[in-house]
């Protein structure tokens, strides 16, 4: 009995004192690291953000998800027309399945005289709307080295 103390003693010591006490969930980055295009509001908590390319090149295409403390019909609606003003032409793609697992909008985005499009869904969750888009640019400067 003795060694089961000491060991669950010595345990949990180095959970204490281990690098991973020290882990932490994944910090939220702000919206200004997204392109200024897709205009996300500055309230928006990016939970998840990846993008093709590398370091110091313009985002050529990517996908961010975005917490927001509102509710997701606004959020919707207010994304919408931010990309509206901008000369993008939307399209509501949501269906009753979209709707039954809980997105509130499904649409899609196109600027026809730049080529940029987004899609995008706006999901409820119990803490707010959560945002989902997928983003492409294909204006977007490639950044080439020559060696």
């Amino acid at each position: 009995m003795r060694k089961l103390v000491l060991c669950c003693g010595l345990l949990g010591m180095w959970a204490v004192s281990s690098p991973l006490a020290h882990v932490t969930s994944p910090a939220p980055h702000p919206a200004s690291e997204l392109p200024a295009w897709l205009a996300m509001p500055e309230t928006a908590e990016i939970m998840e953000f990846s993008f093709n390319g590398s370091l110091g090149e313009e985002m050529r295409e990517g996908s961010v998800s975005a917490l927001i403390y509102e509710d997701s019909r606004t959020i919707a609606t207010r994304m919408k027309t931010r990309l509206a003003l901008q000369g993008f032409m939307i399209e509501e793609r949501a269906t009753d399945l979209d709707r039954s697992t809980g997105a509130a909008s499904v649409f899609e985005a196109a600027n026809p005289l730049d080529g940029r499009t987004v899609t995008a869904v706006a999901l409820d969750t119990p803490s707010g709307g959560l945002l989902r888009i997928d983003f492409s640019d294909p204006a977007a400067p490639v950044m080439t080295t020559d060696f």
